[in-house]
């Protein structure tokens, strides 16, 4: 009997050890870090007109919900919370920033979750899973000034693989529950949904914009959109065919935030997505981004 024959083929438990525990590319951690804190940084940048009528002592919340220590310091914890973002996104002080950015955001979204349009309920999450890797180790200001304290230090090429599973594992989620949503419901069955939503007087970009002569691509569009979320869930972990149904997601997301206005929930979707492209494409992108900073030689 041969040596591979009498090699025991590890157990379930070891499987899944490996999938969590084992060496991971840093590089898509890297790029996760700077998307995820740029669009909470650019979510609360742009909220700044709408902050003390929204949040502040005699805004909307307060007549609502009554006062509470976010609305009676709501310009303290915003501040800390556009600190935590930009330096969580540059890299510097990474867990920590990151940490105080989640905090700030869960403070506001305490108060109500309809400010956030939905992606309120992911945006934390995700940036807390990046926290149990190494978001800083690339690509960073914390990367930066380890070299220039030590000029031998090596920048880490992997981290532990639980940080990318865990984000690999709530998209799949979320798009196993949009499928649910679509196929119990009768507007999708029947091809009309985006047609619904383009006409819509809230939601859609073009609202009055006459969609009825376009029936049969807008027909396509919808089963376009339910084929490939219902089949997210089992392509993305898939490998020989997932980059083209990932392409093939962040193609309808980005159809998506150019036809209506749902916040900055597309713009979450297209970044976490990356988790599913191969690391070696992140580590082109990163490596080509560190060598224009200076990063490395």
């Amino acid at each position: 009997m041969s040596e591979s024959t009498q090699a025991r083929a590890p157990s379930l438990g070891e499987r899944v050890a490996d999938f969590y525990l084992a060496d991971y590319p840093i590089y898509p951690l890297a790029l996760l870090r700077v998307g995820l804190g740029l669009i909470m940084f650019l979510q609360y940048v742009l909220y700044a007109p709408y902050m003390a009528d929204i949040f502040g002592p005699e805004g909307v919340l307060v007549s609502v919900n009554g006062p509470s220590w976010v609305t009676s310091n709501y310009l303290l914890v915003w501040g800390l919370l556009l600190a935590g973002a930009l330096c969580y996104t540059l890299g510097l002080f990474t867990r920590v920033a990151g940490l105080v950015a989640i905090l700030g955001h869960v403070a506001f979204h305490h108060q109500t979750w309809t400010f956030s349009w939905g992606d309120g309920t992911v945006g934390h999450a995700f940036i807390f899973y990046t926290l149990l890797g190494d978001p800083g180790g690339r690509l960073s200001l914390d990367a930066l000034l380890r070299r220039r304290r030590d000029p031998n230090y090596a920048l880490p090429e992997t981290t532990a693989a639980y940080a990318i599973r865990l984000i690999q594992l709530h998209v799949t989620a979320i798009y196993f529950m949009a499928a649910w949503n679509r196929v119990t419901r009768a507007g999708w069955r029947a091809g009309r949904m985006t047609y619904v939503a383009l006409s819509h007087s809230v939601f859609s970009r073009f609202p009055s914009t006459d969609w009825f002569p376009y029936q049969w691509p807008l027909w396509a569009a919808t089963w376009y959109t339910w084929i490939i979320e219902l089949g997210a869930p089992v392509v993305l972990w898939i490998r020989r065919v997932r980059t083209p149904w990932v392409i093939g997601l962040m193609l309808m997301h980005l159809g998506l935030e150019l036809s209506s206005t749902i916040g900055w929930w597309q713009f979450y979707m297209l970044t976490v997505l990356t988790a599913f492209l191969p690391s070696a494409w992140s580590e082109r992108v990163v490596r080509g981004a560190e060598r224009r900073l200076g990063l490395v030689a």
